[in-house]
């Protein structure tokens, strides 16, 4: 299974309404979430980031040196490495996914 996000994966979901039963939506992102969630519990770092989109913004509140709107991946993921190095986090497992909870039943 390959890590890079394909076309279809990448495309828009501004009109997808979850409610309205898209599964098509639901299992690309699932799709895209299940590649991420690989590729960060084998520490494959290209992989995951080959997933983040070129609009990848993050938002940290507060008062802090990280605090900001980090916009564009060149930036977000800046700050993330910043995150990493001033929490030494380490990752344990994981255990499930957000998308889980639009998978189609």
């Amino acid at each position: 299974m390959s890590n890079t996000p394909t076309t279809e994966d990448k495309q828009p979901m501004a009109n997808s309404t979850f409610g309205a039963g898209n599964r098509r939506a639901a299992e690309s992102i699932r799709r895209v979430l299940s590649r991420y969630t690989a590729a960060w519990s084998a520490g494959d770092r290209q992989a995951m980031l080959a997933i983040y989109h070129d609009d990848f913004t993050l938002h940290y509140f507060g008062r802090n040196p990280l605090a900001g709107v980090h916009r564009g991946k060149p930036a977000a993921l800046a700050i993330l490495a910043d995150v990493a190095r001033r929490t030494n986090r380490k990752l344990l497992g994981i255990g499930g996914a957000l998308a889980d909870l639009f998978s189609p039943r």
